[in-house]
């Protein structure tokens, strides 16, 4: 089963390994990893946390990022996120106005 929003990458740039762990580890561990990806970028995360589904996605809002979108790969959640071009993600936070 396969859940997006938009169409899903064949290949990231990054891969987060981050399963057998729950929240908030995975989103620290993703916001430490987006530091090192390049504009334009995308970060493939895998958790097995049913939980990033929901986060994931809020993180990236919250963040300044694009959420790409998800798959199931049982018992794995595979979700993938890309850096904006802009460089709106700088030192582990966003430089968005709110």
């Amino acid at each position: 089963m396969q859940n997006k929003c938009f169409e899903l990458p064949e290949k990231a740039d990054h891969v987060l390994n981050v399963e057998g762990l729950f929240c908030p580890v995975p989103i620290a561990r993703a916001t430490e990893r987006m530091v090192s990806v390049g504009d334009g970028e995308v970060l493939e995360i895998r958790a097995t946390d049913p939980g990033v589904i929901i986060d994931i996605p809020a993180w990236c809002h919250g963040s300044g990022l694009e959420f790409l979108g998800y798959r199931r790969e049982a018992p794995r959640i595979v979700c993938y996120v890309r850096k904006p071009r802009a460089g709106a993600f700088e030192n582990g936070a966003s430089t968005r106005s709110a």
